[in-house]
């Protein structure tokens, strides 16, 4: 038992030495609206915010691109092709909020996308079809899902996770950064990127001059978990001591006698 609470203590109060992975993301966008950060104010951004690319990550191994009319192609930076899988809706958004940017993906219809290895990453084609049909569409916005095999936060300790992803869109379009759907996650934090209140505290608006942003959170599960941990271990070392106790009562009453 005294082994079984050592080891417990062990896994959750680990620290990870590991490098810090970057998730890289390029967009080919096309678009005729090339606004960078530096040109953000709230006029110009609630005018222009839908013809904008945006990355929403729903959990910790999926993300859902939101290109605007024109994008031809996404590159995930820096990943194995095998290891990622995408779809694409054909379901277009026009005006959505992230609720219903994430409700449109989750029922419309999927179609399985041929990604391929290439660019420094994996090759995320744009199909034709969804181009044209967000061209015909005011501030019209199209879908695509993307899975991968392992993670996209690190997790440093065992309850704390950390996401930094690297955002371009060519040398002076802007990229929206979104982790809002996240769910229990508690005291986040971001380093990098923009802050547009409009938005919301859960987004940060990324350029060339500032394309890396790192967010940080201590998963809400993950607590309750190491919580139900501290209470097992405290029960195996107070039943371990006392069984040693125990054990070495009968030398201790042989010496005394």
């Amino acid at each position: 038992m005294a082994v079984v609470a050592w080891l417990l203590t062990l896994w959750i109060t680990h620290v990870s030495r590991e490098p810090i992975m970057v998730v890289g993301v390029s967009i080919d966008e096309q678009s005729p609206v090339r606004l960078s950060a530096s040109q953000l104010n709230v006029a110009t951004f609630q005018r222009d915010r839908y013809h904008i690319p945006r990355v929403v990550v729903v959990d910790e191994k999926h993300a859902v691109l939101v290109v605007p009319p024109g994008t031809r192609s996404v590159t995930l930076l820096n990943t194995d092709a095998s290891e990622v899988s995408c779809t694409y809706n054909e379901r277009i958004v026009q005006r959505a909020s992230l609720g219903q940017l994430v409700e449109a993906n989750e029922r419309g219809v999927q179609h399985p996308l041929a990604i391929s290895a290439g660019g420094g990453g994996t090759f995320i084609p744009i199909p034709a079809s969804l181009r044209r049909a967000t061209a015909h569409v005011p501030d019209a916005q199209g879908l695509v899902a993307c899975r991968t095999l392992h993670a996209l936060a690190t997790s440093p300790t065992f309850t704390d996770r950390t996401l930094t992803v690297d955002l371009r869109n060519g040398t002076v379009g802007s990229v929206i950064f979104d982790i809002s759907a996240l769910e229990d996650i508690d005291n986040l934090r971001f380093s990098g990127g923009i802050y547009i209140p409009l938005l919301g505290d859960r987004t940060r608006v990324l350029d060339s001059s500032d394309s890396v942003v790192q967010a940080e959170w201590v998963e809400v599960t993950a607590q309750e978990h190491r919580d139900i941990l501290l209470v097992i271990i405290g029960a195996l070392a107070a039943i371990a001591a006392a069984t040693a106790i125990e054990a070495i009562r009968p030398f201790i009453e042989r010496s005394q006698g």
